[in-house]
């Protein structure tokens, strides 16, 4: 705009100067080119407001996709939240049907109840909730005050339905019944869920630390060769 004002200004100014000079009208001069400045001040004010408002929209728009993406997220979120404590129902529903199958003594139903706890726990369980982790860590985007009540309130319970998970399945009545081999389980898979937790929780958090690395020792993960 600034430029604009003065490429319409500038020959007119020219003629202005030439005719106060061969007139000897300075005293007028100076009023002119006050009133010119004026014009090119105002300019640029105009200039500067139109630009501001040019970068107030671009920002407004940034925030609007910024909260569009974060709507997006939370509900992305949830919804794998969603799933994985649906599959956590079924495992606690498929643990009691192994228990209740061996009381029976129903060998059948105990083969078969605990080949599909071992089935919802690695190809639904642990995979929904790593995705879930996965989620969670690009929403929360590092920020610490909402990482740390995830990891006590997601985490760990997760931890304890895994410890749960590999106490049934690898009963020894159970496998005595079955004549089966134990179940074991390699940390390397859990990977996602155990970077997160350990990379978030901070040097002083000693008490979350402990429950922690409790309940991953009482997981006890196949060692790895």
């Amino acid at each position: 705009m600034k430029e604009i004002l003065t490429e319409i200004i500038k020959p007119f100014l020219s003629k202005v100067i030439t005719y106060i000079d061969t007139n000897n009208y300075w005293a007028a001069s100076i009023i002119i080119i006050c009133i010119v400045s004026l014009f090119i001040g105002l300019g640029y004010i105009l200039s500067w407001a139109l630009q501001r408002k040019k970068v107030k929209r671009e920002i407004d728009k940034i925030s609007l996709e910024s909260k569009e993406k974060t709507i997006i997220l939370l509900e992305k979120l949830q919804a794998k939240r969603v799933k994985y404590i649906e599959q956590t129902i079924l495992i606690q529903l498929s643990v009691k049907l192994c228990i209740d199958a061996l009381i029976s003594n129903d060998v059948t139903a105990l083969k078969q109840n605990r080949d599909e706890l071992i089935d919802l726990y690695f190809n639904e369980l642990s995979a929904k909730f790593v995705e879930y982790v996965e989620v969670g860590e690009i929403f929360y985007d590092g920020d610490r005050n909402k990482i740390i009540p995830f990891i006590i309130d997601e985490v760990i319970p997760f931890l304890e339905t895994t410890r749960m998970f590999l106490v049934a399945v690898n009963n020894q009545n159970i496998l005595k019944h079955l004549q089966c081999n134990m179940v074991s389980l390699k940390r390397f898979s859990l990977n996602p869920v155990l970077r997160f937790a350990e990379n978030n929780m901070r040097l002083y958090q000693v008490l979350l630390k402990h429950k922690y690395y409790k309940k991953l020792k009482m997981i006890e993960f196949e060692e790895t060769k």
